[in-house]
């Protein structure tokens, strides 16, 4: 009898959201075929499904239409947008007060707490004057001898690995850039040395890297999206969950507490001084005189370290992909770096500048390998694209590499052209969207091309690059970040 009940109870409930949905704007967006109750899942699941082609090929699809939904729970009639043009990706995204951030952050990252990837209006805007102060060009030039040192360890470990193999090895490139990336953050953001490059992962490192690598997938997120209570059970998933944050917690509590006993002691090195912590703690916001409570504090050190080595890491292995796809590329780049730069060793910003070339290949391999493939806001208002209205209370999803290559923003697209960067060259709508658009754009890209160009030119100094045909076949998923399945492998030679 009970049973019956709840068959009912179930059965009521899925017949009334159906015939809600039937008589909502939704029911008239486009979407791909699906399946009763299984929602688009199929078209998901499998190791060798790429992720990126499915949705691209849905957006070519509904091109003209300018927009699709598509779902991926099962029973759910709770659909997600997909903007397909870039003009209505502008428009969404500069209007924060009308699209606010969805809540995927604070959900499966709460630790980020309301630092800067979670805040909003005039709470996020004085965050983030806060620290750009950090981020400034002239805080840059501080900061580039640590991107020399570890990027000096890094080619130092690749050459005793390759140097008595002039055809070389391939290497899992991804994982060494993990580390030099976490590294070079840890000490120009909090002035502590993980030396993740040189010694064994410890809790703490791993903390880190596991949240940074999206180790909440699609079913976990299914399920503490719908059961938010397996995050507080005392065994399984909800047990890791809370030792990891507690880890995690305790690391941003020692780096801090460490660095105000340095304050106090007045013994803080020149490098500490000019650090993110270091401004974060001590700077005040120009407008309100206002400086970081501690709770914000702890928030954006927490995210920073996520935010701040993970998406260089894993833009890293797509220009040694490229520089392998397009060898002629390569080479022009190493003899630009070698005929303008000469092996030098500690490179300073204006060095950085006698690269034009390898900086345009830089911003197209941006263009097309897109660390965080994809962004998304909630409506807070009706908007309409097209001929479809897009009710209030809507998830909308945003491509971003898929808009990188729009067609009407950049002649031959899908096309790999690093001239299309070079001085004097007219793009038709501008840049890509690879570092966000509008007020909640990255505050670390002039941080990361920074780094970028710093890596890839000692890389570029002491060797080639090449990649397998079997290397090739590898699928694209999306966590945090973009994944590829099996790890792209690059194969590394010594420069003769």
């Amino acid at each position: 009898m009970i049973f019956i009940l709840i068959l009912s109870l179930l059965i009521s409930y899925y017949l009334y959201t159906w015939i809600k949905f039937y008589f909502s704007p939704l029911y008239r967006i486009p979407q791909v075929p699906e399946l009763p109750f299984l929602g688009h899942n199929l078209y998901f699941l499998g190791s060798n499904v790429d992720t990126l082609n499915l949705l691209e090929n849905w957006i070519e699809r509904f091109k003209d239409e300018g927009v699709f939904k598509f779902r991926t729970f099962a029973g759910m009639k709770e659909y997600t947008i997909v903007v397909t043009n870039p003009s209505d990706m502008k428009y969404i995204l500069s209007r924060p007060d009308s699209f606010k951030r969805n809540d995927f952050f604070p959900q499966f990252l709460p630790l980020v707490g309301d630092g800067l990837l979670v805040a909003t209006g005039e709470h996020h805007r004085f965050q983030k004057r806060v620290i750009l102060k950090a981020l400034s060009q002239s805080s840059m030039k501080s900061y580039l001898p640590v991107f020399n040192k570890h990027t000096d360890v890094l080619v130092k470990l690749w050459m005793n690995i390759v140097k008595d193999k002039p055809n070389g090895t391939n290497l899992a490139v991804k994982e060494y850039f993990n580390n030099l990336s976490f590294d070079i953050f840890g000490e120009i953001g909090f002035g502590y040395e993980f030396n993740s490059q040189t010694t064994e992962i410890n809790a703490l490192v791993k903390t880190f890297k596991d949240a940074a690598e999206g180790v909440l997938n699609l079913k976990a997120r299914f399920f503490l999206k719908y059961f938010p209570f397996i995050r507080y059970l005392p065994w399984g998933p909800g047990r890791l969950m809370q030792e990891s944050e507690k880890i995690g917690r305790d690391l941003v509590e020692k780096i801090i507490q460490r660095r105000r006993d340095k304050i106090n002691c007045n013994s803080l090195t020149e490098q500490e001084k000019h650090d993110l912590l270091s401004r974060m703690m001590t700077e005040k916001d120009d407008k309100t005189g206002v400086g970081f409570s501690e709770k914000i504090l702890r928030d954006n050190a927490y995210t920073l370290l996520i935010a701040g080595h993970e998406t260089t890491a894993t833009s890293l292995p797509g220009f040694l992909l490229y520089f392998a796809k397009y060898p002629d590329y390569q080479e022009k780049a190493r003899k630009e770096i070698h005929d303008n730069l000469n092996g030098k060793l500690n490179l300073t910003v204006d060095d950085l500048n006698l690269i034009p070339f390898t900086t345009a290949f830089i911003m197209e391999t941006l263009r097309m390998f897109t660390a965080l493939p994809m962004n998304a806001r909630l409506s807070k208002v009706d908007y309409k694209i097209g001929k479809y209205e897009i009710p209030k209370g809507c998830n909308i999803l945003f491509p971003t590499w898929a808009l990188n290559k729009d067609k009407e923003s950049f002649d031959d697209s899908c096309e790999f052209k690093p001239e299309r960067y070079f001085e004097g060259s007219k793009l038709k709508n501008g840049t890509s969207f690879t570092f966000g658009y509008g007020p909640y754009n990255c505050v670390g890209k002039n941080f990361a091309i920074q780094e970028i160009k710093i890596v890839l030119i000692k890389l570029m100094q002491n060797f080639k690059f090449s990649i397998d045909e079997e290397n090739l076949k590898t699928f694209r998923k999306v966590f945090l970040t973009l994944k590829y399945f099996p790890s792209i492998k690059i194969r590394v030679m010594p420069l003769s």
